[in-house]
């Protein structure tokens, strides 16, 4: 699986505004791999607080799949809401709940039309970066790697 494109952040106060763009492609046929793929995806960060962040996104692809030897088109929309808590500099430990949505279509005969949410919950471990959320998501290490390029959902009825 290869993916690669441009990311790109835009800061104004207490606000965070990014965007992606990028190809993705994979060379196997198992595990409904999206293959020679565009995606893009824009998000929205408000830190209330310098420990509560507030976040959405959404995102398209449109490509191929590749779990068959004749694939199919697909395209699909995500989007998604998060609030993130830092605990603070003696624990460095952030929790989170996120809730993510997912419309896929496969234009094959039959067509496949899916959706799929999910509630997320779960811990961060952040080290070195005090007590400030916003300024961990600014200056820090990290990678926001967008749903659009994980495998897609074939649940197929």
């Amino acid at each position: 699986v290869f993916a690669g494109g441009l990311e790109g952040q835009y800061y104004c106060n207490v606000w965070t505004l990014s965007a992606q763009v990028g190809y993705m492609d994979s060379d196997t046929n198992i595990w409904g791999l999206v293959k020679d793929a565009g995606f893009a995806h824009a998000g929205l960060a408000y830190y209330a607080s310098n420990k509560l962040k507030l976040s959405g996104g959404v995102g398209y692809l449109a490509g191929q799949t590749s779990h068959s030897a004749n694939p199919d088109d697909i395209s699909e929309w995500n989007w998604g809401l998060g609030v993130e808590y830092l605990f603070g500099k003696t624990i460095p430990v952030s929790t989170y709940l996120e809730y993510k949505g997912r419309h896929l279509e496969e234009f094959s005969n039959p067509t496949y039309d899916l959706d799929r949410h999910e509630v997320r919950v779960g811990v961060r471990f952040l080290f070195g970066g005090g007590d400030d959320l916003q300024r961990m998501d600014r200056e820090g290490p990290g990678f926001e790697s967008p749903d659009l390029i994980t495998w897609a959902p074939h649940e197929y009825p």
